[in-house]
C-alpha cells in the first residue's frame, strides 16, 4: 500500500537541547531518577536532534525538526513557577 510513497518524519524538538552536553544512558540505573534540573529532558531532545541528522545522512527520508517555541505545559509549570 505504501511502497511507492516517500517517508516524511517530523520530530518535535526543543531549544533545551542546547543545554545538554551529551546523551547519557540511564537504562542500567536501578534507582528512580528525578529530573529536577531537566537535564534528562535536554538530553532526550539532543538525542532526537542527533537521530534526525543520522536519518538525513543515511536515508532518502525527508526529516523535519519542529521547534514550537515556549509552550506552557505541566512540565514547564512545575519547573518554572
Amino acid at each position: 500500500f505504501f511502497s511507492n510513497k516517500k517517508a516524511v518524519v517530523v520530530n518535535v524538538g526543543s531549544s533545551s537541547h542546547l543545554r545538554a552536553s551529551k546523551v547519557q544512558d540511564y537504562s542500567d540505573d536501578d534507582e528512580e531518577i528525578i529530573d529536577t534540573d531537566l537535564s534528562a529532558y535536554a538530553e532526550s531532545k539532543l538525542g532526537l536532534m542527533q537521530f534526525s541528522n543520522i536519518l538525513r545522512l543515511t536515508t532518502t527520508t525527508t526529516v523535519y525538526d519542529a521547534h514550537p517555541g515556549l509552550v506552557w505545559t505541566p512540565l514547564l509549570k512545575k519547573n518554572f513557577p
